[in-house]
């Protein structure tokens, strides 16, 4: 008789339907949110132009491929560039650049891109991990444009400046990469 009742109550566990516990909520706080505003992204654009600046400045002291600093040049460039723009923007459409969680994610993971760049020394491997370096910043301001930005910007003077930002990065990415490719390649 105890074996059947252990045969049965095992049988009632096992036909029960498995349900699994709901994932616990991740605190308000936690969850990063879209921009809230024009001035939010106003906030994401000088963020991209600084980060920008920032991740092509190893390039342009202490790159010591002709091409790596004159890709870090131009990238510098097109971010001072940019950076004008976007003061004009603001005045124009009379809004003040804030800072929120895009740009403060965009911040925290360009810095995460190249790391150890301090560490490594003149030659081709600094000009290949800057490169490396490079190409993933400029794939993070894309998809903080693409993707956290241009969804949500109302004034059309915001949403031109957001597509032009973005067609500068992929033409940026696209040298970079195009670079990549050409350092790899063995000398004859």
């Amino acid at each position: 008789m105890g074996r059947s009742v252990v045969v049965v109550v095992m049988l009632a566990v096992m036909a029960a339907p498995a349900r699994a516990a709901p994932a616990p909520a991740l605190p308000a706080a936690a969850l990063p949110s879209p921009p809230a505003s024009d001035a939010e992204l106003l906030g994401v654009l000088a963020t991209i132009h600084a980060v920008n600046r920032e991740a092509a400045a190893p390039g342009r002291t202490r790159g010591t491929d002709r091409r790596v600093r004159a890709l870090a040049e131009t990238v510098t460039r097109h971010a001072i560039a940019g950076q004008r723009r976007q003061m004009a923007l603001s005045q124009e459409i009379e809004q003040r650049a804030v800072d929120g969680d895009t740009g403060d994610g965009l911040r925290f993971a360009a810095r995460r891109a190249s790391p150890g760049l301090a560490a490594l020394g003149r030659g081709p491997e600094f000009d290949e991990a800057w490169l490396k370096g490079q190409i993933e910043t400029l794939m993070l301001v894309i998809d903080a444009i693409n993707n956290k930005s241009r969804p949500y910007a109302q004034a059309p003077a915001l949403q031109q400046e957001l597509v032009a930002v973005v067609e500068q990065a992929a033409a940026d990415l696209a040298a970079a990469q195009a670079l990549q490719a050409a350092l790899a390649k063995p000398v004859s």
